[in-house]
C-alpha cells in the first residue's frame, strides 16, 4: 500500500497507473497435436498467487475508496504461453520462480503425449 501511496504522489494531475493483474483461476495445461486438436491434461495449482492477487486488489480498492485512484476502467486478456518441449517448459518455470505447482502426472501424461507425436 505504501508503494501506491507514493505513487500517487508522484503522479502529475490527471496521471495514469496501469494496474496489471492475472485473474486468480488456475490455468490449464493443453497438449495441442496437428490434425488432433487440443487434450486438457490438468490445471496449475495457483494457490499462492491466487491468495496475493486477491490481497493486491483488496488493496487498490482501500486506496479507491479513500480517493488517491478512481478507476477508469478494465480490459480482460487471455495470456498463453507455449512451449515445444515439456522439460523446456520447467526451465522457464523454475527461471522464473515460478511458485504455482503441476503435479507429476500432468508432466508424465505431457511427455507421453508429446513424444507419441
Amino acid at each position: 500500500m505504501d508503494v501506491l501511496k507514493r505513487i500517487h504522489r508522484w503522479l502529475r494531475p490527471g496521471g495514469l497507473v496501469l494496474d496489471l493483474q492475472p485473474e486468480p483461476e488456475p490455468p490449464t495445461i493443453e497438449v495441442v497435436e496437428v490434425g488432433v486438436g487440443r487434450t486438457l491434461l490438468g490445471h496449475i495449482d495457483t494457490t499462492v498467487l491466487a491468495g496475493n492477487i486477491h490481497r493486491a486488489r483488496a488493496t487498490v480498492t482501500s486506496l479507491v475508496e479513500a480517493g488517491y485512484f478512481e478507476r477508469d476502467g478494465s480490459e480482460m486478456f487471455d495470456f498463453r504461453s507455449h512451449s515445444t518441449y515439456v522439460d523446456e517448459w520447467l526451465r522457464h518455470r523454475k527461471a522464473r520462480r515460478s511458485t504455482s505447482v503441476v503435479e507429476p502426472a500432468i508432466i508424465e501424461r505431457a511427455r507421453n503425449l508429446l513424444s507419441a507425436s
